[in-house]
């Protein structure tokens, strides 16, 4: 599962250095580094956040842990 929030968070840090929003491209080349490395770590902490909050507080299992789950209740994974 982690590798999934890995691959979420490149998506969102390869936005910010292809695109380069908010005034991005008038910064230095290690300045633009810092704020892609920044937006990575934020983006993979709310994805493990949101991902404890879901499993350890809502107490819904993660369907890829429990395949069976969404056999049973095709509903579970939308």
């Amino acid at each position: 599962m982690v590798k999934e929030k890995f691959i979420s968070a490149f998506i969102g840090m390869l936005f910010f250095a292809v695109f380069q929003p908010f005034g991005m491209s008038d910064f230095g080349m290690l300045e633009r580094l810092l704020i892609d490395c920044v937006v990575f770590v934020i983006a993979f902490v709310s994805c493990l956040t949101s991902e404890t909050i879901t499993t350890y507080v809502l107490r819904m299992p993660h369907p890829s842990s429990n395949p069976e789950l969404v056999k049973q209740n095709p509903r579970y994974a939308f």
